[in-house]
């Protein structure tokens, strides 16, 4: 299951707690104070009023936070496939600069690529093009 949504499940649920104790609070304050009736049943609506204002702002932010993820996991997406497209790109360049006989510090310099990729790289094409050259024979 994704990872947003199970901040979003934790959210309701913190939400609906929240609420839950919040009314029962509400229910044991008009209750325990019957005298003095229609000051309670104000402060009630008042503080119905404000919970109300705190559940509304509550869910703005959960689903700002999951939009933020959203946008979150599609950038690291993004520099992922970007991160391969670059590596790609750096062995393709290494070896054009191995077939053109290129040393190994300068395709190391030129693609980023450490001296022991390069040599496996020139082993790998020097027996390629040794194959090549016993099939056309």
């Amino acid at each position: 299951m994704p990872e947003f949504l199970t901040t979003e499940a934790l959210l309701t649920q913190a939400l609906a707690a929240f609420c839950i104790v919040n009314l029962v609070l509400l229910i044991g304050l008009k209750w325990s104070n019957s005298r003095q009736g229609a000051k309670d049943a104000c402060r009630i609506h008042e503080l119905e009023k404000k919970l109300q204002i705190l559940m509304s702002g509550s869910i703005g932010v959960g689903h700002r936070m999951i939009a933020l993820e959203k946008k979150l996991r599609s950038l690291e997406n993004k520099q992922h496939s970007l991160e391969k497209s670059d590596t790609d790109f750096s062995y393709a360049r290494a070896q054009m600069l191995i077939e053109q006989g290129v040393d190994v510090k300068t395709v190391s310099a030129n693609s980023g690529l450490s001296s022991s990729e390069i040599d496996l790289m020139r082993m790998l094409h020097e027996h390629s093009r040794q194959s090549d050259v016993a099939v056309h024979a």
